[in-house]
């Protein structure tokens, strides 16, 4: 069955789905929440540009040989340096 779209994104996934878990530290978790927030896109949208981007950068690293997670949460790390003047800055922290 195919959800509709509302307009509004999505904050959980679908637990039917078999979407992966990923763990954020802290930093990151406020940081995508207040993108998620004022953007209006979910947060597997904005991890999946840092994923992309990142993936693009680092072709010779063997992602066979690492777990999802920590792909994710330096994708994500890196994402966030990179592009710190274009978005929401976490709370206290530039």
């Amino acid at each position: 069955m195919r959800k509709e779209n509302t307009g509004q994104p999505t904050e959980e996934p679908d637990p039917s789905s078999d979407a992966m878990q990923i763990e954020l530290n802290p930093i990151q978790f406020h940081w995508i929440t207040q993108q998620y927030e004022f953007l209006g896109v979910t947060k597997q949208e904005l991890i999946a540009d840092a994923l992309e981007e990142w993936v693009c950068r680092n072709r010779s690293i063997p992602l066979h040989r690492i777990n999802a997670s920590a792909i994710v949460y330096w994708a994500l790390d890196d994402f966030m340096r990179r592009h710190r003047n274009e978005f929401l800055p976490v709370s206290g922290k530039n």
